[in-house]
């Protein structure tokens, strides 16, 4: 039976539609704006696996040349690898619905997300986002929520719902929203040096527009008939949590503790005394499968009422002092612009090279072709965590990286006719994990300026996090690694002493409402300022003269 549900966003309907297209799959929507059309399937794997500790929910975004009336280039004529710009996609819809899934959800879910036909003036990106949801809502899985997705633009002074590709130039803000009934799930945008309150303004804003999207997925689902399945609780695990509990909870808070350096034996210490102990006592196999799962859920909660009751957090700041940085320009002398930066356990080395205009990335979307003048790459490497592993080709978190820091300089960058180069920032991570992600920021700024580039003045990031335990919670001022999986918010904040430029905000819970951000933008204010008095020293003139490096450039260009 097809069944289809309308809405509007501004002037354009919006029509869902299921049961004529995937029959097969468990959820399956197409979402219709005019000519744009996309598809969602869902499928929900009839096998558990609790051992996973995680949710196992994979993601896929697909642009098919055909949508747009093209032959895909290359000899096979085909789609092959995903563009940067899909991966970045199916990260966003990822992160928008993986809150939405209950804590001892194990069957293996699959997303796949197809543009089929497109509207070069309509972004299909948001709509993925819309119809991964109401799909997965179709799937029957039992959610704590359902997500809208909208993207607002600040253009004449006033907030604009999904504006055209052709008005988005014109913006001053560009902001994605993903919220559920009670506030936000997923936020991540650029905006030209605006004021905190206008980007929570944008946030609300889309919120109050998503309550149309998530009536019209509900009311889909309704009518289709689909009914949700129970989730089963885990075999085991809540036996499990109590013994460990009884078990660990003393040795895990003398274990933390101690020094930094002797922290991770320590608790690697209690967690196998632990797990021998259980043994010893006869525990069921269902029990010992979840061990590692039960064991991690104990450490968290111990860290987070730790800090929630005031105690110092595990590098000795408290919530609102921000780690100094350390930087050095010039840092390798065969590149045109490089910096080292150490904040804490982050290390970055940023590296800029120039090059001729015709020397841009030519990148092809279903909206037609354009160069690229500004290009940025980062590399996790795994030494930087003290881990083996795969070596050279960019994780997901690596794109999405990039984007999000190539929305916080590129502002600040002179115009192509008045600097006209191609510019190749590459950042590599040294030191520690996804806390490096902001002071990379600082670290792009300084390489950039190092290699003559005339910003028009300094940027900066910092991490804010909202670490919650009940109807108890505490704001952290520039995250570590060991604070970020605590946190049941996170926000990524990039921008100048006049305002922000790029920002990126990921809710692990349903329940948080729009008002707790108003506190994290203003922490993140004061902790942006108090790393701009120490960056702003480094940008008081550009350390190089681009002229001399002109004639070079544009020879070797014109010679390759």
């Amino acid at each position: 039976m097809s069944v289809t549900q309308s809405f509007f966003l501004g002037d354009l309907e919006y029509t869902l539609s299921t049961g004529e297209i995937a029959r097969q799959a468990s959820g399956a929507v197409t979402l219709q704006v005019q000519d744009t059309v996309l598809l969602a399937t869902c499928v929900v794997s009839n096998r558990s696996k609790p051992e996973l500790g995680f949710v196992p929910l994979t993601v896929d975004y697909s642009e098919r040349s055909y949508a747009a009336g093209r032959i895909p280039g290359g000899h096979f004529k085909r789609e092959v690898l995903p563009p940067d710009h899909a991966t970045r996609v199916a990260r966003r819809i990822d992160r928008a619905l993986r809150p939405l899934f209950p804590a001892n959800y194990c069957q293996e879910t699959h997303i796949v997300v197809q543009v089929m036909s497109a509207q070069p003036e309509i972004a299909t990106h948001v709509l993925g986002v819309i119809a991964a949801s109401a799909a997965l809502t179709l799937s029957g899985v039992r959610l704590l929520d359902n997500v809208g997705c909208v993207r607002v633009g600040f253009l004449d002074n006033r907030f604009v719902v999904n504006p055209s590709q052709p008005d988005i130039p014109a913006c001053l803000l560009d902001v994605v929203v993903a919220t559920n009934r009670q506030g936000v799930v997923a936020v991540d945008g650029s905006a030209r040096e605006q004021p905190d309150d206008v980007i929570q303004d944008a946030i609300a804003f889309g919120h109050l527009q998503n309550q149309s999207i998530i009536q019209a997925i509900q009311a889909l689902v309704h009518a289709s008939g689909r009914q949700a399945s129970e989730t089963e609780p885990l075999p085991g695990g809540r036996d499990l949590a109590y013994k460990l509990y009884d078990e660990a909870r003393q040795a895990l808070d003398t274990a933390l503790d101690a020094d930094p350096d002797e922290r991770p034996t320590r608790v690697e210490s209690v967690r196998q005394t632990s797990k021998a102990t259980l043994e010893a006592a006869g525990s069921t196999a269902a029990e010992l499968v979840l061990f590692e799962h039960e064991f991690e859920a104990l450490l968290a909660y111990v860290m987070r009422q730790r800090l929630i009751t005031g105690e110092r957090r595990f590098d000795g700041r408290d919530a609102f002092t921000v780690r100094p940085i350390v930087t050095r320009q010039g840092e390798l002398p065969g590149v045109h612009g490089s910096a080292l930066l150490t904040q804490g356990d982050s290390q970055i080395l940023s590296t800029v090279t120039l090059g001729a205009p015709k020397e841009a990335q030519l990148i092809e979307t279903l909206a037609g072709k354009h160069r690229e003048h500004f290009i940025i790459q980062n590399n996790t490497l795994p030494f930087a965590t003290g881990a083996t592993g795969r070596f050279g080709i960019p994780k997901r978190s690596d794109l999405e990286l990039s984007h999000l820091i190539k929305s916080a300089l590129e502002p600040l960058l002179p115009d192509l006719e008045a600097f006209p180069y191609t510019l190749r920032l590459v950042n590599e991570r040294l030191e520690s994990g996804d806390a490096a992600a902001m002071p990379t920021v600082a670290a792009a700024t300084l390489a950039l300026f190092d290699a003559g580039v005339p910003l028009r003045t300094a940027t900066v990031g910092t991490t804010i996090g909202l670490v919650q335990e009940g109807d108890r919670h505490i704001l952290l001022s520039d995250l570590s690694d060991d604070e970020l999986p605590l946190c049941s918010l996170t926000m990524n904040v990039a921008g100048t002493k006049n305002g922000v430029t790029a920002l990126q905000i990921d809710a692990r819970r349903t329940d948080l409402p729009l008002a707790q951000l108003n506190d994290a933008f203003t922490r993140a204010r004061a902790a942006r300022i108090a790393l701009l008095d120490t960056v702003s020293t480094a940008l008081q003139q550009p350390n190089r003269p681009t002229d001399e490096l002109a004639d070079v450039l544009y020879s070797g260009a014109e010679a390759a």
